[in-house]
């Protein structure tokens, strides 16, 4: 089990505009070695036209793989969202794990 609370930023440049947190669970449930990590993540919005609200998601992540999680909802203005995520690591040169979201959304 772990704890998320994590920079969201604009882009993927460490530069880049901080808009919100990433905030929640990780939990390792396989026993195999490479199984995935089960996570439930809150976008934390506190910036820019989203600031205020949040963004609900869970799933298994992969490393090294284009994953998929689903949007179970949120509040402000993702109340009652519904999608999924597609996000994959970015190569980093500050030691730093980089993951970029593309979020598709219906409300």
């Amino acid at each position: 089990m772990g704890m998320v609370d994590d920079m969201l930023k604009e882009g993927p440049d460490p530069s880049s505009k901080l808009i919100g947190r990433a905030q929640g669970l990780t939990a390792v449930p396989s026993m195999e070695q490479n199984g995935g990590i089960l996570t439930m993540l809150n976008f934390v919005f506190t910036d820019g036209p989203y600031n205020g609200s949040t963004l609900a998601v869970f799933g298994r992540a992969v490393l090294g793989t284009v994953m998929e999680r689903a949007i179970i909802g949120g509040t402000g203005r993702f109340r009652m969202a519904r999608g999924y995520t597609l996000s994959k690591q970015l190569p980093s040169t500050q030691g730093l794990l980089v993951l970029e979201y593309d979020a598709y959304i219906s409300h």
